[in-house]
């Protein structure tokens, strides 16, 4: 009896709510379809890193050494990042999703402005020491190379030679070097930031992002059937030796 009351209950609520207008506009937008590349989310993602960050060490009177290079490192890489998203993109941020996906992407990416505004707001050691500079440097760099290389390589082989599996040049070793190439970049960042927060930032987003996305792209090759498994027994998912 108490069962098919509850049950008639939950009927009567679901009723209700599907007639209410905050129903409809829930449902609406979960219904919208959005692109990731969407002018909004580049804008965010890359073109006010510089003011913003200088607007942290300014607000933190924090213009010390590692503030500084933090500013320079991260503006570039961004500034890279957008002059070749405008050139030759990666097409699955052309890929429509839901609103509310889109909305924790949106969110999600905007984690990165954690590790700026802790080293400007806790970091006051005026100079880096020569391990850090260096460690710092070769990070950034190599992982800069790798990252844009190694999306230049598949856009111009996509367009030019046409589908099918890229298995030269940086992708002979490892077959996500971009990825490699990003985690990299982003250790750089929060080496300078001497944060554990920022550390565990990058680290989810390898594991919630970068991992389920290299799983997924290797599903999506194996439609290249006994190439695939050639290919794959000849390379590491993303770190030689390792991974």
């Amino acid at each position: 009896m108490e069962a098919q009351a509850g049950a008639f209950f939950l009927s009567v609520n679901a009723r209700i709510a599907k007639k209410s207008p905050i129903y409809d506009f829930l449902e609406t937008i979960c219904n919208i379809q959005v692109s990731v590349n969407a002018p909004l989310t580049d804008f965010v993602r890359s073109a006010p890193q510089f003011p913003v960050v200088l607007s942290f060490m300014y607000f933190f009177d924090n213009f010390t050494q590692p503030a500084l290079m933090y500013l320079m490192l991260h503006s570039v890489y961004c500034w890279c990042w957008l002059t070749k998203h405008m050139t030759f993109r990666d097409k699955n941020f052309d890929e429509k999703v839901s609103f509310p996906f889109f909305l924790t992407i949106f969110v999600y990416v905007d984690l990165y402005w954690v590790g700026p505004y802790m080293l400007c707001k806790y970091r006051r050691d005026p100079y880096l020491e020569n391990w850090e500079m260096c460690a710092a440097i070769l990070l950034w760099g190599y992982g800069v190379f790798l990252h844009f290389a190694s999306d230049s390589q598949k856009a111009h082989t996509l367009t030019y030679r046409g589908r099918g599996l890229i298995t030269s040049g940086l992708f002979s070793w490892v077959r996500n070097p971009n990825y490699l190439g990003e985690t990299l970049i982003y250790m750089a960042y929060a080496l300078l930031t001497k944060s554990k927060v920022a550390w565990a930032i990058l680290a989810s987003f390898v594991l919630i992002t970068f991992v389920p996305n290299m799983i997924k792209k290797d599903k999506s090759l194996e439609k290249y059937g006994e190439d695939f498994v050639n290919y794959k027994k000849k390379t590491w998912v993303m770190i030689p030796f390792i991974y």
